[in-house]
């Protein structure tokens, strides 16, 4: 059993990235079931614009707003995720559990405003990992703020632990990007065979190799100076006296 407060919440946090990255695969097939027929079968998002408009044809707009929607429903449940994780490190250590969560989602859903600012910027196609590191940098330092405006509201001075939480993430995704290319330069040959022959499998590993970096790294960070703000003992995550609704 993890006893101490910056263990369970590094293998929370490093649990919920990689359980909400690998949420977008259920959800992308569950979406499947409410494609409009006007899109080919074979119709994604992961191409350039103009391959994009080239496959749809006429339907580009209807194309645009399934994907739209999807990722509507896709942010705020990988925010749930990540939320749920880490309610697990400090479920007696805050008022209510349910709106951990809440704000959590409500931060992921957010960044769908980006597409506000320029088009397909958030459901692609952007040449390079741009949704990966926007999902793992401006999503949840979103969903950052808005858990510090809730630790705030309950009386938890937790300014510090955003920056440190902030801080973490950016060094965890230096850090996953080196990991991958390491990982890469061992064992390319069997990267690209499954990337040949089981596309979603090598896409699976990738983002829960990143995601569970990004997670442990901001996670290992920040614990501290979370802890220090909710008054949490270093071998007891909880407050035994704290309540959850």
């Amino acid at each position: 059993m993890i006893k101490t407060f910056r263990s369970r919440w590094t293998v929370s946090n490093s649990a919920g990235f990689v359980f909400g990255f690998l949420s977008f695969g259920i959800v992308s097939a569950m979406a499947t079931l409410f494609k409009p027929e006007v899109l080919p079968d074979d119709f994604q998002f992961y191409q350039t614009v103009e391959e994009l408009r080239e496959a749809v044809g006429p339907h580009y707009e209807i194309a645009y707003r399934y994907g739209l929607i999807q990722h509507v429903v896709m942010y705020p449940v990988f925010g749930a995720i990540l939320g749920s994780a880490q309610a697990i490190a400090l479920r007696k250590a805050i008022l209510s559990v349910w709106a951990w969560i809440g704000v959590s989602a409500l931060g992921y859903l957010t960044i769908i405003g980006g597409e506000l600012i320029k088009s397909h910027i958030i459901i692609g196609p952007v040449p390079g990992p741009v949704e990966p590191i926007l999902v793992a940098l401006a999503a949840p330092v979103l969903a950052g703020l808005f858990q510090w405006l809730y630790l705030r509201k309950t009386n938890c001075p937790s300014a510090k632990w955003l920056g440190f939480w902030i801080g973490g993430l950016l060094l965890g995704i230096i850090v996953a990007i080196a990991v991958l290319m390491g990982i890469g330069r061992l064992f390319g040959d069997a990267i690209q065979y499954l990337e040949t022959n089981i596309p979603k499998l090598a896409l699976g590993l990738e983002l829960s190799i990143f995601g569970g970096t990004v997670g442990a790294a901001a996670g290992w960070i920040s614990s501290r100076t979370l802890q220090a703000s909710l008054g949490v003992p270093e071998k007891q995550q909880e407050h035994s006296d704290s309540k959850t609704v």
